[in-house]
């Protein structure tokens, strides 16, 4: 041998380095599907919640705050408790994004509604992507040998 390193040691290194670009791209992409998965899941939550008082509401009111509101159960009730509330501001809000009527509200609503859950799922999957890179550089290294790695012991 007349070199430092001969062409077997280099071409073992390249499978090295692609091994390493390998494990590195799967765990940042189960990474991103479990946060992915998880930000999808507390979405379809918010809005199932969302609907479940949106349209369950029947202007129910503690009798010291004025007794029931006067409504039809569901966006109605929850257009005019929006209303009832003495914010001259809010309602010139709605009013200013075209909000002049239960109809007119309710597509307001679950306008702003899918809004929020589609940010929760990009916020919780940016997150898991910064997750999986934190862990994937500081997670332990082990000495390698296979009593060490947990799917071996389960196994």
């Amino acid at each position: 041998m007349s070199r430092f390193v001969d062409r077997g040691a280099i071409t073992a290194a390249y499978v090295g380095i692609g091994m390493a670009v390998t494990v590195a791209i799967s765990f940042l992409r189960n990474g991103v599907f479990a946060a992915l998965v998880t930000g999808l899941t507390a979405g379809v939550l918010l809005l199932g919640v969302k609907a479940l008082f949106f349209y369950a509401d029947n202007g129910y009111r503690d009798p010291s705050a004025g007794g029931p509101i006067a409504c039809s159960s569901g966006p109605d009730c929850v257009y005019k408790r929006y209303r009832l509330v003495e914010d001259g501001a809010r309602i010139a809000a709605l009013e200013a994004a075209g909000v002049t009527d239960s109809a007119s509200f309710t597509g307001f609503y679950w306008e702003q509604q899918f809004t929020v859950a589609a940010l929760i799922v990009a916020i919780t999957t940016v997150g898991g992507l910064g997750g999986a890179l934190a862990y994937g550089l500081t997670r332990p290294k082990s000495a390698g040998s296979a009593a060490d790695d947990p799917v071996t012991r389960a196994a």
